[in-house]
């Protein structure tokens, strides 16, 4: 089992995240971004209204 490490992140920290800037959800989601494989469940999806796209966190990683 190789590659980058994957993380699951709830509802809650994917809105902390969002919404409050060097917060240690913000932090935490865009070190996953840049180390790891982030993870969303079908629920959680649905809970954010979100259509799974494999670009969803690509705009956040360009630059690196």
């Amino acid at each position: 089992m190789g590659g980058k490490p994957r993380f699951v992140f709830d509802t809650n920290i994917i809105v902390s995240a969002f919404l409050f800037d060097n917060s240690i959800p913000q932090e935490s989601l865009q070190h996953v971004i840049a180390h790891g494989e982030p993870l969303l469940s079908a629920d959680v999806m649905d809970e954010l209204a979100i259509e799974p796209h494999e670009h969803f966190w690509k705009s956040s990683t360009e630059g690196d």
